[in-house]
C-alpha cells in the first residue's frame, strides 16, 4: 500500500509500531496449541514497514471527515478499530468477525491474546453507530449495533 501511494509511511497504534517497522507479526497466543507452534516456526515476516504516525486510543485522524481510533488489544497489541462518526460506521477491524452473517470471535492461535481481545471487545458495544464493517465478512447495516451488543452479550455468558 505504501509504494502503490508513495505514502511516507501508515499510521499504526504506538504498541504494533515496532513490529511494522521490523518486519515482523505479533507474536501468536501461546495458550492455544497452534499459536505455540506458530511462534517457535522460523520467519513468517515481510517487508518493514514505514510507520509516519502512532496512534493512540480517542484520537481522531483527518480523515474523510475524522476517524476515530478505538483501541482494542488483543488480536495484537495495537489493534485498533475506527469510528467514522459523520456516517456512523464503525470498522471492527479483527475485533470480531461476520464470517458467513454470522457474529464471531477470530481465531485464538491469530490474536496475541485471545483473552484480551475478548475482553476489550465491548468497547464495540458501547459506542453508538448504524453500520459495523468486518474485516471478515458482510457489513451489517440493520440494527448493526444491537446486532454487536446481542454477540457481545451473549459471548461473554
Amino acid at each position: 500500500m505504501v509504494q502503490r501511494t508513495e505514502a511516507p509511511g501508515v499510521g499504526v497504534h504506538a504498541l504494533d509500531a515496532t513490529y511494522l517497522s521490523g518486519g515482523e507479526s505479533a507474536p501468536a497466543d501461546a495458550t492455544t496449541r497452534l499459536g505455540a507452534l506458530v511462534n517457535r516456526l522460523p520467519g513468517g515476516g515481510f517487508a518493514p514497514v514505514a510507520v509516519s504516525e502512532e496512534l493512540s486510543d480517542g484520537q481522531v485522524l483527518n480523515v474523510g471527515g475524522g476517524l476515530q481510533v478505538l483501541h482494542t488489544p488483543g488480536h495484537t497489541p495495537g489493534h485498533i478499530a475506527l469510528l467514522h462518526q459523520p456516517t456512523g460506521v464503525l470498522i471492527t477491524g479483527d475485533s470480531i468477525w461476520n464470517m458467513r452473517s454470522r457474529i464471531t470471535w477470530p481465531i485464538a492461535a491469530m490474536c496475541t491474546s485471545h483473552v484480551q481481545n475478548k475482553r476489550t471487545a465491548h468497547v464495540l458495544g458501547e459506542i453508538n453507530y448504524d453500520v459495523a464493517a468486518f474485516t471478515h465478512g458482510p457489513q451489517i447495516s440493520t440494527q448493526a449495533r444491537e446486532s454487536v451488543r446481542g454477540f457481545l452479550q451473549r459471548a461473554s455468558n
